[in-house]
């Protein structure tokens, strides 16, 4: 497959990962078959190059005339996915852990009696049970502390960290479906624990937690001010107007003419 222009964005990038889109056997001139130094060409309505199709592609049955993302509508889109991919890996791992915590809660004695015999047994035996359990630290001195809890009060934390994963599983996929409902309630849910994560680094530092709230801040911020959330600079209906100035039939009819205008010779750049 051949294309005819020069100018790199993100929709030729993204043409060039998964493919040009057409609107084959469409009436609209958008669709219209160009000829260009005796080849057939097509024009792609994301990156509006000219495309040269393969004859069996060429010959698709029409289909009615729909501008996918392009411009600012695909770095939302782009952003927009990565955001989620973030909230589903969240998901996957807080749903994990709470169904940890929901099966450790019928024995947690007897896993934590297992769990200080390992550390003695690690220790050497010189150790004993108490003088091991009051060293402990970190990573070790959470399990520890989880162990100990009361059977009701793990069952009660295993409903909240599997409640938490709902939740990122359900801003995972409105994000990646681009719902505004899912915008607002990303940056309302993580924008509640920006607090929290700024009273752990204060209390104890670590470039992690650092990394943690930076990110968190990053797409409480893209959200709010990009996506023009909570009536910021000019709310829905301004970020309406501005993703209809990529998305429209009107707004590529525009871009194409200045194509054209341009680069008389197809509006795509010169076939070579």
């Amino acid at each position: 497959m051949r294309t005819f222009g020069l100018r790199v964005s993100l929709d030729h990038l993204w043409c060039a990962v998964g493919g040009h889109v057409h609107a084959l056997g469409s009436t609209h001139a958008l669709a219209a078959v160009a000829v260009a130094d005796g080849s057939t060409l097509h024009r792609c309505l994301r990156c509006l190059d000219l495309v040269e199709l393969p004859a069996g592609e060429a010959r698709s049955d029409p289909s009615p005339l729909v501008i996918p993302h392009r411009g600012r509508a695909l770095r939302d889109a782009v952003v927009l996915r990565l955001i989620a991919a973030d909230k589903a890996a969240h998901a996957v791992l807080l749903g994990i852990v709470g169904l940890a915590i929901m099966l450790l809660s019928g024995r947690h004695d007897a896993a934590h009696r297992s769990f200080i015999r390992l550390l003695v047994a690690i220790n050497g035996s010189s150790a004993t049970p108490d003088a091991v359990e009051r060293q402990l630290n970190g990573v070790l001195g959470r399990v520890d502390w989880l162990l100990r809890l009361h059977t009701g009060t793990l069952h009660a934390a295993a409903a909240a960290v599997l409640g938490y994963a709902a939740l990122n599983a359900i801003e995972a996929a409105g994000l990646w479906r681009m719902r505004r409902w899912a915008e607002y309630l990303s940056a309302i849910a993580t924008s509640l624990f920006l607090p929290i994560e700024a009273y752990e680094i204060a209390d104890r530092f670590t470039w992690f937690r650092l990394g943690t709230l930076l990110a968190n801040l990053a797409i409480v911020g893209y959200l709010v001010w990009a996506k023009r959330l909570f009536g910021s600079r000019g709310g829905a209906r301004t970020e309406h107007e501005m993703r209809m100035r990529d998305t429209s039939v009107e707004a590529v009819e525009r871009a194409v003419t200045v194509r054209k205008t341009q680069n008389p010779r197809g509006g795509g750049g010169s076939a070579r």
